[in-house]
């Protein structure tokens, strides 16, 4: 199996060329398996921390995202995704206001993504795919493999990315961080311009669960993903959003937004109320937990 896996796109901030660096790289490696590693979306809005007050509202990221999330569930309809601390910001708020978590939309529904397989981890080949919640630094995807005593991809850290392999006399395992996928322009970013070290973007292929590797992102001038080359595409413009700019899009995105909310309903089996709500809030409280 040959495992391609997409790095924090934090939706709507992510770079205008990312997707078609993804569709590329997988089919070059002939990727089988797609695993989304965390912080689909940013939600901004919802941040407990300083956020930018000139920024679109909640709503209107929401619909400015959710034709994003849109054109990456059609692009690739069957992958997994692990559960980011950005993807749970919405039952982190819901509970401080608090509200149970039975009234809270479950990402299937919210995003309308019917057949991606949302969780907190996924575990394929003996490798554990997760979003890394908790870790950072350099080794964290390292760390967390030693810990873990099993091979571990993660997203998460920005700033670094790249594998590094451990061996004892019984096995031999490895952390990947994959990178991201973000647009370092957007102001949700702009907690980090002064920050020496700088967002890495990539993603990263795994292939028979023993052999892992980070795949570097082109994005620099008169390179094949620098974002002057995906500035004709009406969707991508978006991509290095300011508050002004963020705002007009998400405008001309509500429209978009309602009829894709028509007619894509959320599958019967996505539904809160097609399971045991003890079974349903059991979950969406492990997700919300992701980071407090």
């Amino acid at each position: 199996m040959v495992v391609g896996i997409i790095g924090d796109s934090h939706m709507p901030f992510v770079h205008p060329g990312y997707l078609s660096f993804c569709q590329d790289t997988f089919r070059k490696f002939r990727v089988s398996q797609v695993i989304h590693i965390g912080d689909v979306v940013d939600a901004h809005a919802l941040s407990f921390h300083d956020h930018d007050p000139n920024g679109m509202s909640a709503e209107e990221e929401a619909n400015v995202a959710f034709v994003m999330v849109q054109q990456w569930h059609h692009t690739f309809p069957n992958a997994k995704v692990c559960i980011g601390n950005h993807c749970a910001r919405q039952f982190r708020t819901a509970q401080k206001a608090g509200i149970p978590d039975r009234y809270v939309k479950q990402y299937a529904e919210v995003w309308q993504t019917p057949k991606w397989d949302w969780a907190l981890e996924h575990t394929l080949e003996g490798v554990l795919y997760e979003h890394g919640t908790g870790s950072s630094g350099k080794d964290a995807a390292f760390n967390r493999a030693v810990a873990q005593r099993c091979s571990v991809v993660m997203g998460h850290v920005h700033s670094y990315a790249g594998i590094k392999y451990h061996a004892n006399p019984f096995s031999r395992i490895f952390g990947l961080n994959v990178g991201c996928g973000i647009d370092i322009g957007a102001y949700a970013f702009d907690y980090g311009k002064m920050f020496p070290i700088r967002p890495i973007l990539g993603c990263g292929i795994v292939i028979d669960g023993d052999f892992g590797s980070f795949v570097p992102m082109p994005i620099g001038k008169g390179e094949k993903y620098h974002r002057s080359n995906f500035t004709g595409e009406q969707c991508n413009e978006s991509h290095s959003l300011t508050p002004t700019s963020g705002q007009a899009l998400a405008s001309a995105s509500v429209s978009t937004s309602s009829s894709l909310h028509s007619a894509a309903a959320p599958a019967k089996s996505q539904s809160p109320s097609r399971r045991p709500a003890s079974s349903a809030a059991s979950k969406q409280r492990s997700a919300a937990s992701v980071r407090r």
